[in-house]
C-alpha cells in the first residue's frame, strides 16, 4: 500500500477500546408509587479504561434526574437537592446535600461515604427521606447486539446483566439449538427455560420438564423413552418423556447431577434423533433440548463431555442476585403483588407515610443481604413478610409495632406553621419547641401545604429575590419563610 504521509484512525472493534463503556446507574428500588420500582437513570458514562474526572459531579434529588419512565423522584419528602456525587482518584464519594436532606447512605447508614471501585460495581443502597430506596451501581453498558428482547415478565430485572440475558434468550428461542442454562441454584433458570419454550417456533407443543436426579437408573430407559406392556416385570404402556415432547420441548432439569448410565441413555438418543422404546421398535423423535445445571460439567466432574457438547449448542449463564441488587425490587414486587393482600399493602404506601417508611425499610435492608438462595430466597422473605404482615391490619388500619419512623401526629398544621414563624422558620429552634426529632420536622415541613425548607427555593426565584431585597439572609428569610442559616449556605453557592 502506498503511503500518503497522512496518519488514518484506528479501527476499533465493537467490543473493545473506547466502546467498552462502564455506567454509573441509579436505580428506584422502592419507591411509595410502587408502579415506579425498576425505573432507573443512567447518571454518567465513560471508557472503561479511564475514570471520570474529580470535576464531574452530580445531584440527586425530588427533580433530578428524570428516570427511565420519564419522571423524576417526585415524592415531596425527598429534598430538592439531596445528594452530592464526586468522583475522586480512589471511588466515587457520596454525599447528604444538607441536614434536612435526611438520607441515609449504606450498611452504617452514613450521611457521607467514599465507595472504591468494587463496592460501586456490587452497589450501593440510599434511602431518601423516609420512603424512596435507590441502588447506585456502576456496570457495564450492555448493547443491544440483539435488538429483540424477550418481555419482562418472562424474566423479571432491570440491571444491564438481565437486559442482555433476556436479549440472549430471545436469540436462542428462535433457533434450533439445544440450549444449556447455567446459574446457581435459586437464579430462575426453569424461567429461563420456559422463555426459552415460549418464544421458539414449538411454543403451540408441549413444554416437557424433567428432574434428572428424580429418575432411577433402573428404570431410566422406560421413564425416558417408553415401554410396552409387558417388557419387565409389572410393566405398563408407557410413552416415555421423550416421546410426550415430540415435536415440542424437552427441558431437562438438574442435568449436571445425572447418573453415568444414564448420560450414556441420553447421548444416544440425541445422537441419532431416535429413542429405543423398552419392549418394542426404535421411534424417530423431534424435540428441542433445553438443559439447566447448577453443578460442575467439566470432564473432571466425571460428566461426560460428549453429552455436554450436545446439550451446550447455546450456553445462557445466569447471574446470582448480588451481582445485580437492582433486581431486588422488581422481582420483590412481583411477589408482594401476586396475592391480594400484598397488593394491598404495598397501595397504602402512597397514602400512609408511615406504610411507605415501613416498605423502604425493608427493601433498604434486603439490599444489604448476599442472597445465597437468590430468587428463591428472596421469595421467601416476600412471603414471610406478608406472613408478618397480617398482624398489622386491624380493623382495616395499618398498625406499625416497629420505631421505622417517629411521626408526631399529635401537632397540627396549624401549630406547626405559628411555632415555626415564631422560631424565625429556624429547624433547630421549631423541633425543640414542639419537642420533635429533626428528621421528623423536616418530614412534616415537607407536607405542610404552606410551608416550605430552603432547599426547596429554586436557584432562579433565590435570584429574583436576591436581586429584589439584596443578598442578607435575615432579610430573604422573612420575605421566603426559610431559614436564614440555611439561605446564607445558599448564597454562597449560588451562580449569578
Amino acid at each position: 500500500m502506498k503511503s500518503t504521509g497522512k496518519t488514518r484512525p484506528a479501527l476499533r472493534t465493537e467490543n473493545g477500546g473506547e466502546d467498552d463503556r462502564q455506567t454509573l446507574w441509579a436505580t428506584l428500588v422502592f419507591h411509595p408509587d410502587f408502579t415506579r420500582i425498576g425505573a432507573r437513570a443512567a447518571l454518567l458514562s465513560w471508557p472503561a479504561e479511564r475514570w471520570p474526572s474529580p470535576r464531574d459531579k452530580h445531584a440527586i434529588g425530588r427533580a433530578v434526574p428524570d428516570f427511565s419512565d420519564g419522571l423524576p423522584i417526585g415524592d415531596p419528602h425527598v429534598s430538592r437537592r439531596a445528594l452530592t456525587l464526586s468522583f475522586k482518584p480512589a471511588g466515587l464519594l457520596i454525599s447528604v446535600a444538607s441536614e434536612s436532606a435526611d438520607c441515609r447512605i449504606g450498611a452504617d447508614r452514613a450521611t457521607e461515604v467514599l465507595v472504591d471501585h468494587a463496592q460501586l460495581a456490587v452497589g450501593v443502597p440510599v434511602r431518601l427521606g423516609h420512603g424512596v430506596v435507590i441502588l447506585l451501581r456502576q456496570a457495564a453498558s450492555a448493547p443491544a447486539v440483539y435488538g429483540t428482547s424477550i418481555d419482562e415478565d418472562a424474566y423479571p430485572g432491570t440491571s444491564e446483566e438481565v437486559r442482555q440475558l433476556r436479549q440472549l434468550i430471545f436469540s436462542a428461542a428462535r433457533s434450533h439449538l439445544p440450549v444449556l442454562v447455567l446459574g446457581e441454584s435459586g437464579v430462575g433458570k426453569e424461567l429461563v427455560a420456559g422463555a426459552v419454550h415460549r418464544f421458539s417456533p414449538r411454543a403451540d407443543e408441549r413444554l416437557v420438564a424433567i428432574n434428572m436426579t428424580a429418575i432411577s437408573e433402573g428404570l431410566a430407559a422406560a421413564e425416558l423413552f417408553g415401554s410396552t406392556k409387558g417388557a419387565f416385570t409389572g410393566a405398563q404402556p408407557r410413552s416415555g418423556f421423550f416421546r410426550d415432547a415430540h415435536k415440542g420441548t424437552l427441558f431437562l432439569d438438574e442435568i449436571g447431577d445425572t447418573a453415568p448410565q444414564i448420560q450414556t441413555q441420553l447421548l444416544r438418543a440425541l445422537q441419532t434423533g431416535e429413542v429405543q422404546v423398552v419392549g418394542g421398535r426404535p421411534e424417530v423423535v423431534d424435540v428441542r433440548i433445553v438443559a439447566a445445571t447448577d453443578a460442575d460439567t467439566s470432564a473432571e466432574s466425571g460428566f461426560r463431555a460428549a453429552l455436554k457438547h450436545r446439550l451446550a449448542g447455546v450456553t445462557l449463564e445466569v447471574p446470582p442476585l448480588r451481582s445485580r441488587l437492582e433486581d431486588i425490587g422488581v422481582i420483590a414486587r412481583g411477589r408482594l403483588l401476586s396475592s391480594e393482600q400484598g397488593a394491598a399493602l404495598l397501595a397504602a404506601a402512597v397514602e400512609d407515610p408511615r406504610v411507605a417508611a415501613y416498605w423502604a425499610g425493608r427493601f433498604f435492608d434486603w439490599l444489604l443481604e448476599r442472597w445465597p438462595g437468590n430468587i428463591r430466597e428472596l421469595i421467601n422473605a416476600c412471603d414471610r413478610e406478608l406472613l408478618d404482615a397480617a398482624g398489622r391490619i386491624q380493623n382495616g388500619q395499618w398498625q406499625i409495632h416497629e420505631p421505622t419512623t417517629d411521626f408526631v401526629t399529635d401537632v397540627g398544621d396549624d401549630r406547626l406553621a405559628e411555632v415555626h414563624r415564631a422560631s424565625e422558620f429556624e429547624v433547630a429552634a421549631t423541633a425543640r419547641a414542639l419537642g420533635m426529632s429533626r428528621p421528623t420536622l423536616y418530614r412534616r415541613i415537607r407536607a405542610h401545604p404552606d410551608l416550605r425548607l430552603a432547599d426547596d427555593i429554586s436557584d432562579d426565584e433565590l435570584r429574583e429575590s436576591v436581586a429584589r431585597w439584596g443578598r442578607d439572609e435575615r432579610t430573604l428569610s422573612r420575605h421566603l419563610e426559610v431559614s436564614a442559616s440555611a439561605l446564607k449556605a445558599r448564597l454562597k453557592s449560588l451562580k449569578p
